[in-house]
């Protein structure tokens, strides 16, 4: 079983980075844990410090388009991974 962790992000450099370090990337009996970022139109440094972070994988949007936006982004993309 693999578990993807979603995390819909708008101008957090200054959490996501230590957000994304305390996921626990081993679970006794889930075979891989991932974790994906949508970064709904930040202006900040967002997406450099989740991929400093680890981040499996990042989609970002263009401009901000909101919480439920992002959300479905990324469903449509957990599917994929």
């Amino acid at each position: 079983m693999k578990v993807v962790i979603l995390m819909a992000a708008f101008n957090e450099e200054k959490l996501i980075g230590d957000a994304i370090l305390k996921i626990p990337r081993k679970i006794h009996g889930v075979d891989k844990i991932e974790v994906l970022v949508v970064d709904d139109g930040s202006t900040d440094k967002t997406v450099e410090m989740a991929m400093n972070a680890g981040a499996d994988k990042i989609i970002s949007h263009k401009t901000n388009m909101g919480v439920g936006a992002a959300f479905m982004t990324g469903i449509r993309n957990s599917i994929s991974m």
